[in-house]
């Protein structure tokens, strides 16, 4: 599956019920703990993690809750604009000294390990492809 491809609910139904049975966890409880830092990183968290996302933009289930505790000041949710989205990527370029393009097909080959620094600029780049500020070509 692409970046760009969203299954339709009953696919997506039955893709989340595949992981579900297979872990034992509901996704909506997988997807709370997964962004609640819980859970880490994994293939199969990072493929259930995407589906998961799809889940919640079609409003299948909703976004999980911030941690408890966590002041509802910190709990803001934040639209990153186009701009905003590549004064970041610029940023993170001028400090590693490579194009946002070239880091982000050094980490899909992964050159760049799972890293949270290199995990949030490969998302960022992820939403600058979706934002259409950033145009990094498909892989073969």
């Amino acid at each position: 599956m692409s970046n760009n491809d969203e299954l339709t609910p009953e696919q997506l139904r039955e893709e989340l019920a595949q992981f579900e049975e297979a872990y034992g966890i509901s996704s909506e409880e997988f997807y709370r703990r997964l962004l609640n830092g819980e859970i880490g990183g994994s293939p199969d968290n990072d493929a259930w993690s995407v589906l998961c996302g799809q889940a919640v933009r079609l409003g299948l289930f909703p976004v999980p809750p911030p941690p408890a505790g966590l002041p509802a000041s910190q709990a803001k949710v934040v639209r990153l604009t186009p701009e905003m989205i590549l004064e970041k990527l610029a940023r993170l370029e001028a400090e590693r000294g490579i194009s946002s393009a070239a880091f982000y097909e050094r980490y899909r080959a992964g050159l760049e390990g799972d890293s949270p620094d290199a995990m949030y600029w490969a998302w960022l780049c992820e939403v600058g492809m979706r934002a259409g500020v950033l145009s990094i070509p498909a892989r073969a």
